[in-house]
């Protein structure tokens, strides 16, 4: 009984492609328009003077209902406006 062969194993991309001169593969640099490498400004503290009193009193249930109820108002308003551009 003879089996059959082994198909081909895919070929390997260990070998470099030649590089092309297409405009996609490169940037133009205008002028210094080198990279920002500059660090950025470390955070500052945290400020919780902004924040009402009445939701700093809410526990977590609260927040997340308040939450559910802004995304909901935002819903309907998004579908207000669109029902009057239709009108």
């Amino acid at each position: 009984m003879s089996s059959a062969q082994p198909p081909n194993p895919p070929p390997y991309n260990d070998e470099k492609k030649p590089e092309s001169n297409s405009p996609q593969n490169t940037v133009p640099v205008v002028g210094d328009a080198a990279m920002d490498t500059t660090p950025d400004a470390p955070p500052s503290e945290e400020n919780w003077d902004d924040i009402p009193e009445e939701v700093l009193a809410l526990n977590t249930e609260e927040l997340q209902m308040q939450g559910r109820l802004i995304d909901n108002d935002i819903k309907v308003s998004k579908n207000f406006c669109k029902y009057y551009a239709l009108i």
